[in-house]
């Protein structure tokens, strides 16, 4: 299984949209599940322009994560990209 992480941000509004994305994930719907949960308990202070959608957001590609099997690291490494990617 894959997760793909996007980023677009609209100057229109100023919002930053972010998606991710769950590939071949059929049989993996409890994990899906444990990394939204952990991304919820990590995610912590966010701005009031942040949007976080399941889905790509007709944006570009910051992070593919390959080889997926700890739901709790998986959550950290993705909540840790997203700050990283608000600070800019």
């Amino acid at each position: 299984m894959t997760i793909e992480l996007s980023y677009r941000y609209s100057h229109l509004d100023k919002a930053h949209y972010f998606g991710i994305v769950f590939h071949d994930a059929e049989h993996w719907e409890y994990y899906v599940r444990w990394v939204w949960y952990y991304m919820g308990k990590k995610i912590g202070k966010v701005p009031k322009n942040f949007r976080l959608y399941p889905y790509n957001y007709e944006s570009k590609i910051l992070k593919m994560y390959k080889n997926c099997n700890d739901a709790e690291r998986q959550a950290t490494l993705l909540v840790n990209k997203i700050h990283h990617q608000l600070k800019k």
